[in-house]
């Protein structure tokens, strides 16, 4: 059973006779393994592929992420401005829009002629026609939440869940409506069998499971649904302690719910058995930047031997890693999860 296999059984909840495993994201990670940055990359989609294909092939990853690290790219798309960094991904020099005119005012039809927008895209279509056969190849996104963070600010959208609701949900349901957007291309053309979505301003450590349930849910709940039409799974993300709403990230209808390494993996398995794919939950700094291969190696273990087998589980660490963390930490985990059997 090969890499890919292992994930898309585990995503139809079958035992599979190796443990799936994968790290999440990974943009940072890639370019600085790589030698580039995410500049030097953002108008150069073949040789943008030409890194993913590599350092999929080399490590053995067995997800392909095209355009990780480039979500913030996509406020850029509608008029942000863009500050790159030597290491890490590029961030949003400041909000766009401060009120509900602002929000109203906004337009999709910008996204398509973005360069770096186009790059991402027609980096999916080189990296899906080389080794989509072999690998999950997915494109990632922010969620509409922490995109609607992104267009207006993080701060005045987490006040705007008390004081400024109508706005938080019209900020929102625009983000939902460009993310649908952006991944549209992708769908229709047959380039991605799955869709990645993070969403880290929606965290168990910033709202609360009411705030959640109103403000973040229905969103992903209406894109899951969509893209379910249309044959294509979707894997979230959402970071921060969510013991406290599992059956809400049930109801997102997502195929694969990556959870954060503060949530209890075991209660999580426990919701999740029988009904969705659970990805986790290797804490991303203090395992996977600071501890050694062996201890990586025996972490992953543990995990393993902690949930037992009865397929839908895919080992993963808890968060995207970090562009600094060792390869050789990487290869342990996904060594240790191929050579150990489930349960």
């Amino acid at each position: 059973m090969t890499g890919k296999e292992a994930i898309l059984a585990a995503v139809d909840l079958q035992d599979t006779e190796r443990v799936p495993a994968a790290y999440y994201g990974g943009g940072m990670w890639t370019l600085y393994q790589a030698g580039e940055t995410f500049e030097s990359l953002a108008r150069d989609p073949r040789r943008m592929a030409g890194v993913f294909v590599r350092m999929a092939e080399e490590v053995g990853n067995p997800m392909v992420y095209c355009g990780s690290g480039y979500n913030n790219l996509h406020v850029a798309a509608l008029g942000g401005t863009i500050k790159y960094r030597k290491i890490g991904a590029p961030d949003l020099e400041e909000a766009l829009v401060h009120d509900l005119a602002g929000v109203r005012a906004l337009d999709t039809g910008r996204m398509a002629g973005h360069e770096t927008i186009q790059t991402v895209w027609k980096t999916t279509e080189i990296v899906s026609g080389r080794i989509g056969d072999r690998f999950v190849v997915t494109t990632t996104s922010w969620g509409p939440f922490t995109l609607a963070g992104q267009i207006c600010g993080v701060e005045p959208l987490m006040r705007g869940t008390f004081k400024a609701r109508e706005m938080v949900h019209a900020v929102v349901d625009f983000a939902r409506e460009f993310i649908t957007g952006f991944y549209e291309p992708l769908i229709s053309r047959g380039l991605i069998e799955m869709v990645s979505i993070a969403d880290p301003t929606a965290s168990g450590d910033l709202l609360s499971r009411k705030q959640f349930a109103e403000f973040v849910l229905p969103s992903l709940r209406q894109l899951t649904d969509r893209w379910h039409q249309k044959k294509v799974k979707t894997l979230l993300h959402i970071c921060g302690d969510t013991t406290d709403r599992l059956d809400l990230l049930l109801e997102t209808g997502a195929d694969i719910i990556s959870v954060d390494h503060k949530v209890d993996l075991v209660k999580a398995r426990e919701a999740f058995r029988g009904k969705r794919c659970l990805a986790g939950n290797l804490d991303p700094v203090a395992v996977m930047l600071q501890a050694g291969p062996e201890q990586v190696a025996q972490k992953a273990r543990d995990v393993i031997q902690r949930l037992g087998g009865g397929g839908g589980f895919i080992l993963m660490p808890g968060c995207d890693i970090g562009p600094t963390v060792p390869r050789e930490n990487v290869e342990a985990l996904l060594r240790t999860a191929a050579a150990t059997p489930p349960g």
